[in-house]
């Protein structure tokens, strides 16, 4: 997981979000080696787009960069967990060009 930059997991809630770390912490027994961005406290539980509204924002602030590794982190209904991680190509570069930066 050191490979990993930032994690971006369902915008449940804020409270779900720092469970989910200190859980995530516990299991791994050390802390998680990047970190989560959010942004439910502003935008609420958006379900299957809140993934795509994170990255949206985190783009336009530059925070996301070419070659930043993220991980999706998504669950549905509390019983059902996945992954996946993105190796970011020049889409940062790209979108920028065209929405411009925050």
């Amino acid at each position: 997981m050191d490979d990993i930059d930032y994690g971006i997991p369902h915008q449940v809630s804020v409270g779900a979000i720092k469970k989910s770390i200190k859980v995530a912490n516990r299991f791994l027994g050390e802390k998680i080696p990047f970190r989560l961005l959010y942004n439910v406290e502003r935008v609420g539980n958006t379900t299957t787009t809140s993934h795509f509204i994170v990255l949206h924002e985190f783009l336009l602030n530059n925070t996301i960069q070419k070659d930043h590794n993220l991980l999706f982190v998504s669950g549905a209904s509390g019983i059902v967990i996945a992954h996946a991680t993105y190796t970011m190509d020049d889409l940062p570069e790209r979108y920028i060009s065209k929405f411009g930066s925050a």
